[in-house]
């Protein structure tokens, strides 16, 4: 426990500390923090976490004994405005249980600007010639493991790919849409006519490039889409529909059900239904297998440089974000990589974490 507020404590900024559990230390006066004499606990143990609140400044919140007499089931904190209140209730087992109401606001991480990369600008003789380089690179990675080995892949893949593969990013629009924002913010303070009407002036003007660059997009990009990407073509086709009913009604046991968290419930149950729940608690024994075991598997180059050409360059990549255009781009130079890195994953059973990860998104 020392240990782990020690290296939260080193952290740069100041974080609040939460710590709960049945410390089975009933030999200690909270009112005074001061320990209780002749008593069947150890005195050493509560002396140590006596010391321990005091040197980082824990504060124990619960007042109420949790068993019998005793209060066994702590709460620390390092900051009691975060606590709204503790109590004890009723527990299932010899304990009782102790509930805590804690004022938290939950901070949400940043998600990263989206990168849309223009791929008929591409620098696919750079980016081939940069990936063959790289062979040479892998191959002296020696004995690390498929984890970092992959890792160090990752990376390569994304730094030639920034590097050699320009994006869209529209500066001028996003500069324009906080002007925009910041000729609002004045106009509303001051409740002047002018700056009023340079707001105006300036969010026509800010419509009709962002026109101009919604036909480009239509014109230059969409066109070829029809052909080379159904998907994104009649992705903007249906986002031109006004009306977005969600969900329909659905039927369930002739009852009709309108209401989104009953349809929701009703799904969820369907989808629960389709399992089977087998009894495991006895398993019968299928005897010795008359079945061969599997030959050492091998990997062959040319088989994985025939997978590599047959991914579908339109489709969205995984959370790796490594799209299957990049990789089909850099099939030749890849093939031999990902030779090695396949059977050695193979030869010592182990996955890198990032093949183990999915991105799944129900559909109705």
């Amino acid at each position: 426990m020392r240990e782990a507020i020690e290296k939260i404590n080193a952290k740069p900024r100041t974080c609040d500390i939460i710590v709960t559990g049945d410390f089975n230390q009933g030999n200690i006066d909270w009112e005074t923090n001061t320990v209780i004499p002749d008593h069947y606990a150890s005195k050493a143990a509560a002396e140590k976490l006596l010391d321990l609140s005091v040197q980082y400044n824990m504060q124990q919140m619960v007042t109420e004994p949790t068993r019998g007499d005793s209060i066994l089931d702590l709460v620390f904190t390092n900051n009691t405005n975060i606590v709204n209140h503790t109590k004890v209730e009723p527990g299932v087992g010899d304990h009782d249980m102790v509930s805590t109401v804690l004022n938290l606001v939950i901070k949400r991480p940043k998600q990263p600007r989206r990168r849309i990369y223009i791929r008929k600008k591409a620098n696919e003789e750079k980016i081939r010639q940069k990936m063959g380089e790289y062979q040479k690179t892998f191959a002296d990675l020696g004995d690390l493991t498929v984890q970092d080995k992959w890792n160090h892949l990752d990376k390569e893949i994304k730094r030639t790919v920034e590097e050699n593969v320009p994006t869209k990013f529209d500066r001028k629009s996003r500069g324009r849409t906080r002007r925009k924002q910041r000729l609002y913010n004045k106009a509303k303070r001051s409740g002047q006519a002018k700056d009023w009407e340079t707001y105006r002036e300036y969010k026509k003007e800010c419509r009709r490039a962002l026109n101009k660059a919604r036909w480009e997009y239509i014109n230059n990009d969409l066109g070829s889409a029809a052909k080379e990407d159904p998907k994104a073509f009649w992705t903007f086709i249906k986002s031109l529909r006004k009306e977005d009913n969600g969900v329909a009604d659905l039927k369930v046991d002739n009852k009709l059900l309108t209401d989104s968290k009953e349809k929701a419930e009703a799904l969820n149950n369907q989808l629960c239904s389709v399992f089977t729940q087998e009894d495991k608690s006895h398993i019968p024994s299928l005897g010795e297998s008359n079945i061969t075991n599997i030959p050492n598997l091998v990997i062959h180059e040319e088989g994985v440089k025939k997978q590599l050409l047959k991914l579908k360059p339109n489709k969205a990549p995984g959370p790796d974000g490594i799209f299957p255009w990049m990789l089909r781009m850099m099939a030749e130079q890849l093939a031999p990589i990902l030779t090695k890195l396949f059977q050695q994953s193979i030869d010592e059973g182990f996955l890198p974490t990032q093949w183990r990860q999915a991105d799944i998104c129900p559909i109705f």
